[in-house]
């Protein structure tokens, strides 16, 4: 095991014994997931592991990758909230390790959206996925009859306010498949949003 500045820190039995160190260091329970970082490391597949280096030789091939890149936090519906000094740095904090599949595909990790840092603090697009769409697309309620009825932020704030209400219906009314959910109508207030 080495820092990412190739100084070696110390070798251990195998990759079970490195992940139980890097376990009890960071305060991971997941021992599986740190021993697949680590052999993947190993093998090179990947070039580092919860801000280290591992090899199976004693000998360090580290190589920057984008893990060192600046990237940026953002909410789900795109409010920039902070950028952090590295990828590693961030799946470190939020105990992950998909944050720089996100970057690259433009799609959601532990919660948040993450993009590359370029010292640009603007919000961006809200992410709208199967997942994300009743939180964050704000909907109209209408009677039977066309009448307006309410405004809300998102399905789950419909649901929030009227229990009685499914928000599998509402989505079933809101994609044409059924008319009305107990005797209302749904739209996205901007129907050409999704």
């Amino acid at each position: 095991m080495y820092d990412l500045n190739g100084e070696y820190l110390s070798s251990f039995k195998g990759a079970k014994e490195a992940a139980i160190y890097i376990s009890n260091k960071l305060g991971m329970d997941d021992i599986y997931t740190i021993i697949k970082s680590i052999r993947n490391n190993c093998l090179e597949t990947s070039n580092s592991s919860y801000g280290y280096y591992f090899s199976y030789r004693k000998s360090f091939n580290y190589k920057k990758s984008e893990r060192k890149t600046e990237v940026a936090q953002y909410t789900l519906n795109g409010k920039f909230l902070r950028s952090w000094s590295s990828i590693a740095e961030a799946e470190r904090y939020f105990n992950i390790c998909t944050i720089q599949q996100a970057c690259s595909k433009e799609c959601a990790a532990g919660g948040y959206q993450w993009r590359y840092y370029k010292g640009d603090n603007s919000d961006i697009e809200k992410l709208i996925s199967v997942k994300t769409k009743n939180n964050i697309l704000p909907i109209v309620m209408y009677d039977k009859e066309g009448n307006f009825i309410k405004e809300f932020k998102s399905i789950n704030d419909c649901i929030k306010e009227n229990p009685e209400l499914s928000s599998s219906q509402i989505n079933r009314v809101i994609r044409n498949v059924i008319k009305s959910h107990k005797g209302f109508v749904f739209k996205y207030k901007d129907e050409d949003i999704v």
